[in-house]
């Protein structure tokens, strides 16, 4: 699953880091847009068999940020 794509952006870089270059990047399933915009304007295509919405915003403009909800609520 990916979403923002952070963790596939860092082993891009470290493949191209050895030399590799990227054919496209592959994913069972694609949680919201941060990944398809990313990965588009790279100019690497991004595959998936599933693609969901996922609300992520920004620490400036998150609606829970803005009413300092934390991020754990410890039970």
């Amino acid at each position: 699953m990916v979403s923002a794509g952070s963790s596939v952006r860092a082993t891009i870089a470290s493949l191209v880091a050895t030399g590799a270059s990227i054919a496209a990047v592959g994913a069972l399933m694609v949680m919201g847009g941060r990944a398809v915009d990313h990965f588009a304007t790279a100019g690497v295509p991004l595959v998936c068999s599933r693609f969901e919405s996922y609300d992520s915003w920004d620490p400036a403009r998150c609606p829970l940020c803005a009413r300092h909800v934390p991020l754990d609520s410890p039970t």
